[in-house]
C-alpha cells in the first residue's frame, strides 16, 4: 500500500516542527536553570571540600585481634575438612560432664 506524498510530506513537516520546537526549548531552559545549576556546584564544592577535611582529620589505629588459648573440652573431637577444623561434640549429658 502506498502513502501518498501529501501524507509523508506532511509527517516529515512535523516532525521538523517538534524537533525545531524540542531545540528552541532546551536553549530556553537552560537560562532558568543557570541559577539552580550555580548553587548545586556551590553545594558539591562545599561537600567535596568537608569531605577532603574529615578524611585528613580521621586517624586509623589498627590493633591485632586478642589471641587467647582455645578452650575445648576434652571430650571435643577434631576434624578438618578443606583446611578448616570443626569439632564432633557429644550430646550425651553423661559424657559431656566428664
Amino acid at each position: 500500500m502506498a502513502v501518498p506524498k501529501s501524507v509523508s510530506l506532511g509527517a516529515s513537516v512535523a516532525v521538523a516542527l517538534v524537533a525545531a520546537l524540542l531545540a528552541a526549548s532546551s536553549t530556553v531552559g537552560n537560562s532558568f536553570a543557570e541559577p539552580e545549576n550555580q548553587q548545586l556546584n556551590a553545594r558539591i564544592n562545599d561537600l567535596e571540600n568537608r569531605v577532603a577535611e574529615l578524611e585528613r582529620m580521621q586517624t586509623t589505629v589498627i590493633l591485632p585481634a586478642p589471641q587467647a588459648p582455645a578452650q575445648i573440652p576434652g571430650n571435643w573431637k577434631p576434624k578438618a575438612i578443606n583446611g578448616m577444623t570443626y569439632y564432633i561434640v557429644p550430646v550425651d549429658g553423661a559424657k559431656a560432664a566428664k
